[in-house]
């Protein structure tokens, strides 16, 4: 068998571009951001009346700008993008938490977020 180096090194330079590529493609998948870890933050509830605060810790807190009626809870998400959230007054601990599911879009600086009676947008509360 008579092997030619220059055609050795071509079929190496093939494969090694390959797995460069390869790596590349999983490297950029890798880096975006998952609904569950893109929603960490305080964002702007719709019409500027309040702000809801999701933390590392799966605890949510809804204030609203009045002081009145705030809420807080916890979240998790049930895979890439519902999320089912546990709300209770914050101010009575009375009350059971009420449960409500949820499809949270995150799109950078903006959610798209839908309950069952209909869909809410949110933008990050710089």
């Amino acid at each position: 068998m008579n092997h030619h180096p220059q055609k050795l090194f071509a079929r190496c330079s093939v494969l090694i571009a390959v797995m460069f590529a390869c790596c590349a493609v999983l490297l950029v998948l890798s880096c975006s951001k998952k609904p569950s870890t893109a929603i960490i933050g305080k964002w702007l509830y719709p019409g500027g009346s309040g702000t809801i605060e999701f933390r590392k810790d799966g605890t949510v807190t809804l204030t609203h700008d009045t002081g009145r009626n705030n809420m807080e809870g916890t979240y998790r998400f049930t895979d890439a993008n519902h999320m089912t959230l546990q709300m209770a007054p914050a101010d009575n601990n009375t009350k059971a938490p009420q449960k409500v599911d949820c499809i949270v879009q995150v799109h950078d600086d903006s959610m798209d977020w839908e309950i069952v009676q209909g869909q809410t947008h949110l933008t990050r509360h710089k």
